[in-house]
């Protein structure tokens, strides 16, 4: 008959008996009050029945005395057994709820009618002085009643109208004090006692709702908070685990849907470069031109996916932004040479940055690449210069102009300014959502100012930057290549698909390239061990869990010069920074056949045309 119990049992019967939650648990409350006070106050009415037997043993005969005595405890003994025995709260319904009510009023009502006997036996047979010490007594009682009854105001009425009645009405029949109309002015204020003592019982009846009401209502919200828990628990394991599947599947999709745009990419290269009447030219361009609009979509898609489940993890280091924005440059320099377009750098030697370099050169590429789509014309411009504590970078071109209105709708997916027929030409409308993106992963604050007819500046403030005076002074921006042959340029190309080695040996063969194939890491470092190579062109992943840049520790490609070049389809942060600490060039596939033309080119200037093989040596 704890607390506990009776909430719990208050759920229970609450669902049992279709009841008002609120209504069955204040009856418990009340129920459990009530039992609580049955084992308290017999000891109480014990000794004061007692007490009136002892004025009552002289004046009364004795049989009287025990009748009544054996009356009062036996109900009050009644009570107890039956609160112990017979009000089980754990497993109460609607008809035990309605039948314990109806048995404690009982009680309530026999104790009280009980005790007034005494009244009526033993009030006329006494002086007036042990009238008055029954009257004590008695009042006593009732006054007792009052905090152990105080939870229901129908148990005190019914317990203590019949004492104060019966005790009233003795007065006024059998007081003996003179005058007579003393014995009814103590009758009437016995009734008064029992209206204010009543009238009390009922105003601690409303504290004692009140109260409870309360308690409910923190209850239900404890419930309802505890269920909110559960649900979103629910929801973030489900959210969580949807998020380890949507990882799992960009892994897989980044490398299964990259690796046949690769062979594609690779065939269409060779094919382009091949003698073609004017027709098919424009066919193999037109190719190559719809798997570079896919490959960057690809890229475009997997990055926000990834940005969006949140599962980036920024690798913070020191990065020169020199030599950054300097490769960046060089990555775009041919592309923008054929548009017509002078691509330049500004920057402060020896300005670095606490940042993710591979992320922030991601951001300037989208940059630039925006630059080249939509805006200049004749002009782009990088700059870095220090400001305080922070660096900022800048991408400043001479086009149209972005209309004030559309500068935030830009950094939206898929939204281009005057390209409503979605020309894919002019790109995919998802780079700039990319860099507003990975600017909040990396703590960049971006801007952009923008003038009709004068051009755009997307500025990139990039915080913990200082100037180190060790680093080398600017770099010059690469020049254009427009030779396709080379000359002195050996590459050894380890890949396990045979449709991309056979594609990447079509394209070598179309530069004049010597080259020898490899499918997994053996053949590769077989083949090491009889030629000398000026170039490594390696996939990641190879078969049996093996990858490319493990052929890197090979005693004939370390301290030997070698240029090194890995395709990768794992996009991943993780795979990058492997392939960085390497010192070898990433390039993801489908690799654009430019870039593998400026690698070829880069082992032919460190070559200078010295391949030999190692048995000469």
């Amino acid at each position: 008959m704890t607390s506990t119990t009776t909430s719990s049992s208050l759920e229970k019967l609450a669902v049992a008996t279709g009841y008002g939650a609120r209504e069955t648990g204040f009856q418990l409350e009340q129920l459990n009050f009530l039992a609580k006070s049955a084992h308290t106050t017999p000891p109480a009415v014990a000794l004061l029945s007692l007490m009136i037997v002892a004025i009552a043993w002289n004046h009364v005969p004795a049989y009287w005395s025990i009748a009544w005595f054996t009356l009062v405890t036996g109900l009050v003994l009644g009570r107890l057994y039956y609160v112990r025995r017979h009000l089980n709260f754990g497993s109460v319904n609607e008809s035990d709820l309605r039948k314990a009510n109806r048995t404690i009023l009982a009680f309530s009502f026999g104790n009280g009618v009980a005790m007034a006997l005494s009244s009526l036996l033993f009030f006329p047979s006494f002086q007036i002085e042990w009238q008055a010490v029954l009257t004590m007594l008695q009042t006593s009682l009732c006054a007792g009643a009052v905090p152990s009854s105080a939870c229901r105001k129908r148990n005190f009425d019914l317990y203590a109208l019949p004492i104060l009645l019966a005790l009233a009405v003795s007065w006024a029949l059998w007081g003996k004090i003179s005058p007579g109309y003393a014995n009814f002015i103590i009758a009437v204020l016995l009734l008064l006692f029992l209206q204010v003592c009543s009238r009390f019982v009922a105003q601690s009846e409303a504290m004692f709702a009140e109260s409870f009401q309360m308690r409910f209502e923190n209850k239900q919200l404890v419930a309802q908070l505890q269920e909110q828990q559960r649900v979103l628990k629910i929801e973030r394991d489900r959210s969580e685990a949807a998020n380890n599947a949507k990882s799992r599947f960009l892994a897989a999709a980044s490398h299964d849907l990259r690796q046949p745009l690769h062979t594609v990419s690779l065939y269409s290269a060779a094919l382009s470069l091949r003698p073609l009447d004017e027709r098919a030219q424009k066919l193999a361009v037109q190719i190559s031109s719809g798997i570079a609009s896919l490959a960057s979509l690809l890229d475009s898609l997997l990055d926000i996916s990834r940005l969006d489940s949140n599962s980036v993890e920024p690798h913070w280091e020191s990065v020169d932004l020199q030599s950054l924005c300097q490769s960046v440059a060089d990555e775009f320099n041919n592309r923008a040479a054929a548009q017509g377009v002078q691509l330049s750098c500004r920057i402060s030697s020896g300005l670095t940055a606490r940042t993710d370099g591979l992320w922030l050169k991601r951001v300037l590429r989208n940059l630039v690449d925006n630059a080249l789509v939509h805006g200049a014309r004749s002009s782009i411009l990088i700059t870095a210069t220090f400001t305080q504590r922070d660096a900022l970078l800048t991408v400043k071109d001479d086009g149209p102009g972005i209309p004030a209105d559309e500068i935030e709708k830009i950094f939206e997916e898929f939204y281009q300014l005057h390209n409503p027929e979605r020309d894919r030409s002019r790109g995919l409308g998802l780079g700039l959502s990319i860099v507003k993106r990975l600017s909040a992963l990396l703590g960049i604050q971006y801007t952009v100012k923008s003038e009709a007819a004068v051009g755009t500046e997307f500025s990139l403030r990039i915080p913990q930057a200082h100037i180190d005076r060790r680093l080398s002074a600017e770099l010059p921006v690469a020049t254009t290549a427009d030779e396709r042959r080379v000359q002195g340029v050996r590459l050894l190309i380890v890949d396990d698909e045979q449709s991309v080695r056979e594609g990447m040996a079509a394209l070598a063969s179309q530069w004049g390239c010597e080259f020898d194939l490899a499918a997994d890491l053996e053949q590769a470092e077989t083949l090491l061990t009889q030629t000398e190579y000026n170039g490594l062109i390696v996939d990641y992943r190879l078969r049996n869990h093996s990858r490319g840049i493990d052929l890197f520790i090979h005693p004939r490609v370390q301290g030997r010069g070698i240029a090194r070049l890995v395709i990768s389809g794992d996009s991943s942060a993780q795979v990058q920074r492997e392939i960085a600490e390497t010192g070898a060039e990433l390039k993801l596939k489908p690799i654009d056949p430019q870039e593998l033309w400026r690698f070829v080119k880069l082992c032919e200037q460190t070559s200078h045309g010295n391949v030999i093989p190692v048995a000469q040596h």
